[in-house]
């Protein structure tokens, strides 16, 4: 120990393999772009979305979902996607 700090060990060999490139990329992302990995948000909770998990719980609606996906939220995902993407796919794809 020095002045009271804790002596900090080399890193090890794997550690130092370790691409650092995906956190510069992470860090470049857009102002606009809300970053949900890590840490504390600097802002509420919007309102719509607090109200939305309220209902969610008041409706039992507190399970995982399906591995595939719910289907509604599939069939959304395809149109979209065929609409601002040009993309043609099938539903059953929208989970694999």
């Amino acid at each position: 120990m020095c002045l009271g700090m804790p002596v900090m060990k080399p890193m090890s060999a794997r550690a130092r393999e370790i691409s650092l490139e995906p956190f510069r990329l992470a860090l470049a992302l857009p102002k606009d772009v809300t970053r949900l990995s890590v840490g504390e948000p600097d802002f509420d909770t919007p309102d719509f979305i607090r109200d939305a998990a309220k209902r969610s719980i008041d409706d039992r609606f507190t399970h995982y979902s399906p591995a595939s996906g719910y289907e509604d939220l599939r069939r959304l995902l395809q149109r979209s996607f065929g609409a601002r993407m040009g993309l043609a796919t099938t539903i059953k794809r929208m989970s694999s």
